[in-house]
This record gives C-alpha cells, structure tokens and sequence, in this order.
C-alpha cells in the first residue's frame, strides 16, 4: 500500500481471483483458471483500490485485510474500491502523473511480488486438481485446454456468438434437441455411434411431445435453432405449465444437453454446427453442474 508522489494512497488485493478458484469447477471457468500460467495473467483477477479519509462517507470494503508485510493503515482511513482492475490500469490512471505512475508500477515490481506469487501457487495447485482429481466434466475440459483442444483455444472463440444471444433457455434447448430427433435418423451411423444416447433422446421426445404443449411438425429441421425457439416463445406454448412442470421440464432438457454432448463427442460440432451452438452454451453454463461428478 504506498503513498503515490502526489499524495493518492493505492493498494491491490486478489478478492477477484479467489473468488475465480472457489468456481473453479464450473465448465464456464475451468479454461480461465487453465490459462493463468504467469504473474501476467493475474491482471484481470487483481482489484486496485484508493484509501479515502472516513469523512469522505464513500463506502468503504474495510473486510479487505492488509498483508503482515504491508504497511500500516493510515489512521481514519478507509479500503475504496475504485471499480478497476489491474489489467484496466491504463483506463484507471488517465489522469495520473508520470511520477504517481512510475511509483505505483515500482510498487507492483516490489512490495507486490511476493503476493503474486502466492497467487499463482494458488493457482496452480487448483490447476492440478482440475487436472487430476475434479472429475466428470470439469476435468475432461482442463485435460482438453491442456491438449490445446478446448473450444475456447478454437480461432475465434471469443467472438463466436456475435450477432447471436448467448442466453438461451426451455424454448432454445426444446428447439434443439428437437431437430436432432428429426435429423439423426437420416445419418444411421451417427445414430448407432451415439448408442443408449440417442434411444434415450427418441423416449424423452416422445414423453415430452405427449405431455405438453409442443404442436406436430415443431421445431421444423431445416430452420435455425433460434428461429424455431423465438416462434415457440412468441406463441407462450409453455405459459400455462405450473411451475412444478416447468420446472422439470427445464431441467430434463439440460440432462438431454447435455447427454448428447457427452456421447456424441468432438464430431458433434462440425456434423449438427446449429444445435451444437445451443447444447454447448448449456453443457458449459452452472446450470449443468449437477450432470457431473464432483
């Protein structure tokens, strides 16, 4: 925590990273955590702060502790997250000095040091256990990354979904996995490679298109998955179900996702690229966690 050359009080703290490593085993940031290989890459994950006087009444995040080694806390002084992280210093120090930056960059290189290696031991402890101990989902995709073969190190990864929600929902995954239902048994082989998958995807269809309000014909195979699940949500198909039925529902079409993500295996996004869109964001979003191991 050093006093800059103009008087501004600056400290750091790793709250964001911490917070990243206690969810290490959720799919959506298994590859965050497999691409923090150097002190870096903690940019993003480490939170800049000011210390304010108390008078100021800014609010304060006084539950941040100070290191053993910092110095101390000048008295009437409070923890103020400025809303910045370190990867975002150059937007956070726009009206800084030369000398109020070259000492908080002295500080980050020195006194700092030691915190940051903490963190990247930390970091990679949790490493090691996605790669050996996680299990289920979690630890196939650290194994992938590691492999240089998860989605996210695909070209364009980032900018896959332009022009495209990456929300999705009952409509979206319904709209998917309907269309493979129609698609599959065009492709004999495909079918017989997904083996009790696909048997299990034919019942669960059959089971939903009885049950509840999805019209013949829907969703129709050769539209684009979202067209077909904006036309089911424009007509509020489901509106009506109790929420005891919506709910069970919901989470039996993130069970179908997600089985079929994991028997169909890598092909499955250059055979069926528009229903892969939708199965993947829900393999890979919190609410799949519960299909997996721990």
């Amino acid at each position: 925590m050093p006093q800059l050359p103009s008087g501004r009080h600056i400290a750091i703290h790793l709250a964001p990273l911490d917070d990243l490593l206690k969810s290490a085993d959720e799919p959506r940031n298994v590859h965050r955590v497999m691409e923090l290989t150097t002190i870096e890459h903690l940019a993003p994950y480490t939170s800049v702060c000011y210390l304010e006087p108390k008078d100021k009444g800014l609010i304060s995040s006084s539950e941040q502790e100070f290191q053993k080694d910092a110095l101390p806390r000048p008295p009437e002084m409070v923890v103020v997250e400025s809303g910045f992280s370190l990867a975002q210093f150059d937007e956070l120090s726009t009206d800084w000095s030369k000398e109020d930056v070259a000492a908080f960059r002295d500080f980050l290189d020195t006194r700092c040091k030691s915190l940051f290696e903490q963190g990247l031991k930390e970091v990679e402890r949790v490493r090691q256990w996605l790669l050996k101990e996680s299990g289920g989902l979690t630890r196939m995709l650290a194994l992938w990354h590691k492999a240089g073969i998860h989605p996210c190190q695909e070209e364009g990864w980032a900018n896959k979904y332009d022009g495209a929600s990456k929300d999705w929902d009952t409509y979206d995954m319904l709209a998917a996995l309907g269309q493979l239902v129609v698609i599959l048994p065009r492709y004999p082989e495909k079918a017989a490679h997904l083996g009790k998958a696909y048997a299990r995807l034919q019942g669960i269809w059959q089971t939903f298109s009885a049950n509840y309000p999805l019209p013949y014909g829907w969703p129709e195979s050769d539209a684009d998955v979202r067209v077909c699940s904006e036309k089911a949500r424009g007509a509020g198909w489901l509106n009506n179900l109790s929420a005891k039925d919506l709910h069970w529902l919901h989470n039996q079409c993130v069970i179908e996702c997600v089985n079929m993500w994991e028997a169909y295996g890598e092909p499955f996004r250059k055979d069926f690229p528009r229903q892969y869109g939708i199965i993947e964001l829900v393999t890979l979003s919190p609410a799949a966690n519960d299909c997996f191991e721990k």
